[in-house]
């Protein structure tokens, strides 16, 4: 017995090709979006961590400061100086953002350092022997950090 063609010939018809490939192409788009959001999170992951660390720093270097502390002024301009013995230290936030501590001993010239981007809206309130460095909610860095000045505490001048 012979077999009759159905005229259906074997193999893959243009409309299954082009839905192939539309399935690869739309897989593709997922897959590059997926790819670039995934560098990006990354990147910020860093930068990020790179921010914690100056801020640390600069909380470090600030509780050092404050810790000895003879005198502390605080100033609508944000401005916080510290005296201690023979050394003067000024704390701000200068016009790029970032946080600046200048520290003149005697007669020296100051030294600085600087903390990038983190300055912004920073405020320095003295309250007795306590620091209270706020952040503005606005940008971004709302909340309080209270540092004690053990010299003041002890009502000790030198």
């Amino acid at each position: 017995m012979t077999r009759l063609r159905t005229g259906r010939a074997h193999g893959i018809a243009l409309v299954e090709m082009l839905i192939a490939i539309g399935l690869i192409a739309v897989f593709l788009i997922i897959s590059a979006r997926l790819f670039t959001t995934t560098i990006r999170l990354s990147r910020q992951s860093h930068d990020a961590e790179e921010r914690i660390a100056r801020f640390d720093s600069a909380v470090r270097m600030l509780r050092s400061d404050v810790w000895g502390a003879a005198e502390m002024t605080g100033d609508a301009k944000g401005v916080l100086t510290i005296a201690r013995d023979a050394t003067s230290i000024v704390w701000r936030a200068d016009e790029t953002g970032a946080l600046v501590r200048s520290e003149t001993v005697g007669t020296h010239p100051p030294r600085e350092q600087r903390w990038p981007d983190l300055g912004g809206r920073l405020t320095f309130r003295v309250e007795g022997p306590v620091l209270v460095v706020a952040g503005d909610e606005r940008s971004g860095r709302a909340g309080e950090l209270r540092l004690v000045s053990q010299v003041r505490l002890a009502g000790v001048t030198r």
